[in-house]
């Protein structure tokens, strides 16, 4: 690690993203349940997704910090990835039905601009999670986790998707198109079932041992043979 205090951060990340993420998924429900943001409620899920990753990277550093054992001569590392695809076949199940009612909401043709308390609060999650993406984003760097990887990578696309609610609210106000808040619903279900299957992906590689692409082992190659007396 790269400094000292790296260790808390290290110990304590799954805790902050915990804390950090519950408020902010109740915060969004409830504003986009009172407010009629359908956009701003499915991105209550990003934070909800989020919720379940905190809790799987409390356990999954707690169990890949055991030491080498008779029956795990390798280590328990790979608990990590065996969480990460549990998470994403999770989420893919809730993302497919979000979207199946957000999609028969579009067509139904009934719509109506949200309140502007959800412009704000779609505001407040972009700043928040953008926060958190850089704080995760340090932490993964210096522990090297697959599990706090995908949570900063998450909080970055949380902070992209509140953006787009955003954008969705004002467009519904300002631009005389109120269903454009449930047109952003259903991207934002879209989305999330591409980031849940590519954390999926990411998981079956790390189970199955996959070798870096051949583009990475010669770049390693060429660096290694720059070292004098390597051959």
């Amino acid at each position: 690690m790269k400094f000292s205090r790296c260790l808390t951060c290290h110990q304590i990340v799954g805790w902050i993203g915990l804390v950090v993420n519950l408020g902010l998924a109740g915060l969004k429900l409830f504003v986009g349940v009172v407010s009629g943001s359908q956009a701003l409620v499915v991105d209550a899920l990003y934070s909800a997704k989020d919720i379940v990753t905190s809790l799987l990277i409390i356990v999954g550093l707690k169990v890949s910090k055991q030491p080498i054992d008779r029956e795990h001569p390798f280590g328990h590392g790979k608990v990590e990835f065996v969480f990460g695809a549990l998470v994403s076949l999770v989420l893919m199940a809730v993302t497919g039905l979000l979207l199946f009612f957000a999609a028969g909401h579009l067509l139904e043709g009934e719509h109506r601009a949200p309140h502007l308390i959800a412009l704000w609060t779609a505001f407040f999650s972009a700043v928040a999670n953008w926060i958190m993406h850089r704080y995760t984003h340090c932490v993964a760097e210096q522990i090297n986790s697959p599990m706090v990887t995908i949570l900063s990578k998450h909080h970055h696309a949380d902070a992209t998707a509140s953006l787009f609610v955003a954008l969705g609210i004002i467009g519904s106000h300002y631009l005389g198109m109120p269903w454009l808040d449930t047109v952003v619903a259903v991207g934002e279900t879209l989305d999330l079932f591409y980031l849940s299957a590519g954390i999926f992906w990411d998981s079956f590689q790390g189970l199955m041992d996959t070798s870096a692409s051949r583009d990475v082992v010669e770049r390693i190659r060429r660096r290694t043979l720059q070292v004098p007396g390597v051959q």
